[in-house]
């Protein structure tokens, strides 16, 4: 009946808005990930303290919500973070 409309209508809006949700944490992300790769090695940043480990995290974050916002569109997520 008209509940089962109700209900589709309302998961779809959720997953809409979820969408939005990691589509603008993924490019937050970014920005602040770039931000923090031209800022002189001298200042104050977040790290932990190892710069390998800091890359992978940058990167394992970037991939996630890249993936969560555009799943339909992987490869170029994925291609653009190994460029």
């Amino acid at each position: 009946g008209c509940g089962g409309f109700e209900s589709n209508q309302r998961r779809t809006m959720n997953e809409h808005r979820l969408m939005v949700f990691f589509r603008l944490a993924f490019w937050v992300s970014v920005f602040f990930i770039f931000s923090l790769a031209l800022v002189p090695a001298r200042s104050a940043i977040p790290s932990t303290g190892w710069d390998k480990l800091n890359h992978f995290l940058a990167f394992f974050l970037l991939a996630m919500l890249g993936g969560r916002a555009y799943p339909m569109r992987l490869g170029l997520v994925f291609g653009g973070l190994l460029a």
